[in-house]
């Protein structure tokens, strides 16, 4: 086998899934970049290029190399979107939540929300039960991306939205997830300039925060 052989990149691959996957994405990126580096030098097949985009996109995440892991998310997105079938669009839309993620954390709010809306156009029903997580999660931060933009009022629907979702699917009364949409209610409700209801919000958050981390 060339150093450039296609099974030398999968095995590649392999090693740096399995490094991030054991908590060790530091380990993973070098091992990644190897990859990606043989699938195009190979002209390794678009999916496997784009999973492997994905992949160290992940790695860059977990060290918070936040415009890192943009571009290669970037790169992966552009590939699925050519392709057919539920499970790759599945996938593209994970992939346009989290750059949505990230553009809402270096402040680029107009640009969370584009991908976010583009994240909603695709069917995630092969995730089955997570659809729903995945879907509660797009309206959390179009709620986010919203209030950046001081569009309240479509804030104010896409976070009840999404906590209206994560309240009937969560399987403890302490869910994270619902303490964070009343979080984040609340933060809207105070620049609104409604702080009665903000103060309810937040003590909503509180009260499910409190008991899971022993305060």
């Amino acid at each position: 086998l060339g150093p450039d052989d296609q099974q030398i990149g999968h095995v590649l691959h392999l090693i740096g899934y399995v490094h991030f996957h054991m908590g060790e994405a530091a380990a993973a990126i070098p091992m990644l970049r190897r990859a990606l580096a043989v699938c195009k030098a190979s002209a390794a097949d678009s999916f496997s290029l784009a999973c492997t985009q994905d992949e160290l996109a992940r790695a860059y995440l977990d060290q918070g190399q936040l415009l890192e892991a943009l571009e290669m998310y970037r790169e992966a997105a552009a590939i699925l979107r050519k392709l057919p079938g539920n499970e790759r669009h599945a996938q593209l839309a994970g992939i346009l939540l989290d750059m949505g993620k990230i553009h809402l954390e270096v402040d680029q709010p107009a640009l969370a929300l584009a991908s976010l809306e583009e994240s909603l156009k695709y069917d995630v029903s092969v995730w089955d039960s997570y659809a729903t997580v995945h879907t509660s999660t797009v309206h959390h931060c179009m709620g986010q991306a919203y209030t950046a933009l001081c569009d309240f009022d479509k804030a104010h629907r896409s976070l009840e939205q999404a906590l209206t979702t994560r309240v009937a699917i969560s399987s403890s009364e302490y869910n994270l997830d619902v303490a964070d949409t009343h979080h984040a209610i609340g933060r809207l409700l105070a620049r609104k300039g409604k702080r009665v209801d903000a103060m309810k919000s937040y003590r909503q958050a509180l009260a499910i925060l409190s008991p899971t981390r022993g305060w």
